[in-house]
């Protein structure tokens, strides 16, 4: 009987390059977003507030490869920002993205249950607050957060951390998939076709 499963046969050289989490070495056609994102967190190496940026672009033009490059670069740079990377299509809820905080922050995941979503924003702010901290937090595909209407109280609990716990320094990103929302008009980094 021959066998199929472990065979060597592939017309691939590199089966990875079709995960759906692979980030490509190059990164072609994306150098002017890759800046406008990396100068929405230049502030913060300083340990000032990040610039906030909404990335609008069809799904699959590179929104989130090219977050994940720049964090990539944050985390090997310096521990004064930290970067969050949180996927709106499973963390739809404000207590699960303020979970995704928190683990960035603390190392540890957030307890599931038994603790106040309001709670878990006193650590997280408390916890920037003290360590003199930058968060960034990357709402990715934000656009799954608009039905039940949890994107605006996400954001404003993020943005208004300061006035609670001052020092608390937070920015942040918004790739959306969708061309129809409607944000206050600022210039956005658009990815399109090439």
């Amino acid at each position: 009987m021959k066998k199929y499963l472990y065979s060597d046969e592939t017309l691939f050289r590199n089966g990875d390059l079709f995960e759906i989490d692979y980030v490509p070495e190059e990164f072609h056609f994306r150098e002017s977003q890759m800046k406008d994102i990396a100068l929405a967190l230049r502030p913060a190496l300083h340990g000032r507030r990040p610039l906030n940026i909404a990335l609008r672009g069809l799904p699959g033009t590179g929104k989130t490869t090219a977050v994940k490059r720049i964090f990539a670069e944050v985390e090997e740079t310096t521990p004064r920002l930290v970067p969050v990377y949180v996927n709106c299509q499973t963390d739809t809820t404000k207590y699960g993205i303020f979970s995704r905080i928190f683990a960035a922050l603390s190392g540890h995941p957030a307890p599931l249950t038994g603790i106040p979503l309001r709670t878990l924003i006193g650590k997280v702010g408390r916890t920037m607050s003290e360590r003199g901290v930058v968060v960034s937090v990357c709402l990715d595909d934000a656009n799954y957060l608009l039905p039940n209407r949890v994107l605006n109280g996400v954001l404003f609990s993020i943005l208004r951390l300061h006035q609670e716990f001052p020092g608390a320094r937070a920015g942040v990103i918004l790739p959306m998939s969708t061309m129809d929302v409607k944000l206050p008009h600022s210039p956005t980094p658009y990815f399109g076709g090439r």
